[in-house]
């Protein structure tokens, strides 16, 4: 079968994730491509999925919502009625309403959603959540889940998919951390260069602009030095208000 990745993955976790199920979905002679929904040429850009295609659409959650820049993106790609599996990644506390959101964004959007898969990603703030994963085990897991999607698929059967969550949806957290330069910054601008959003290049010396900036961590993740980093003081307090719901190693999930 014919996999289009549709793929917002700021620090490779989701983008792990979406790798792991396509390879499989994909292994008996299907082809392969992917729409960066990170690239901010993706504002110009005019991209679309094969009807006879099956759409892997992998978001982060981010406090328990799609990030709203996800949406934005996916709804400039044609779905032509692909058949889609949607797929949050999350950092070992909950997903919350974020699969519910996707779901309901992509079928909005004319996919036919015949699964969705919830996988765990390392938290991209707090590293010590969920570190190293998706790991083997876990891309074994999500191995599994592809072959049970496409024996779905190649049976005929579309019906409804229930996820886990809630309407309304959550309310989006109010803050977000923005990434700043330490003096160890060289300039390079390899962040710059990857911004989602573009917060990256107009204030000097790689300073994020605050009201652009999205919190993704892209920057932070991609630094040669390690010279970006966010609030340590707020960082904390945010790692320790959810340690005990992500000390608890959770599963992937396949939701059918």
């Amino acid at each position: 079968m014919n996999v289009v990745k549709i793929v917002f993955s700021p620090t490779g976790g989701t983008q792990k994730v979406a790798d792991a199920l396509a390879e499989e979905l994909a292994k008996n002679g299907g082809s392969i491509s992917q729409i960066d929904l990170s690239d901010p040429a993706m504002e110009k850009a005019d991209p679309c999925v094969d009807a006879d295609a099956l759409a892997v659409i992998a978001a982060p959650c981010f406090a328990g919502r799609v990030p709203a820049l996800v949406l934005e993106r996916l709804a400039k790609v044609t779905s032509n009625g692909a058949k889609a599996v949607v797929t949050i990644v999350y950092g070992n506390r909950d997903f919350d309403d974020a699969l519910l959101e996707l779901k309901d964004s992509a079928v909005a959007l004319g996919y036919t959603v015949v699964a969705g898969v919830a996988g765990i990603a390392e938290h991209s703030l707090a590293h010590q959540f969920a570190t190293g994963e998706p790991g083997p085990d876990q891309i074994a897991m999500l191995h599994s889940f592809a072959q049970q999607i496409l024996e779905k698929v190649q049976n005929g059967a579309t019906g409804d998919v229930e996820v886990p969550g809630n309407k309304p949806y959550k309310e989006p957290g109010a803050g977000k951390l923005v990434p700043q330069p330490t003096p160890a910054c060289s300039a390079c601008r390899a962040c710059a260069q990857v911004c989602p959003v573009g917060a990256i290049g107009s204030l000097p010396r790689g300073m994020a602009d605050e009201d652009l900036c999205i919190g993704c961590m892209r920057c932070a993740a991609v630094c040669p030095k390690h010279a970006r980093v966010v609030n340590q003081e707020i960082a904390g307090a945010i790692a320790a208000r959810i340690e005990s719901a992500c000390s608890v190693k959770k599963d992937p999930q396949l939701f059918l």
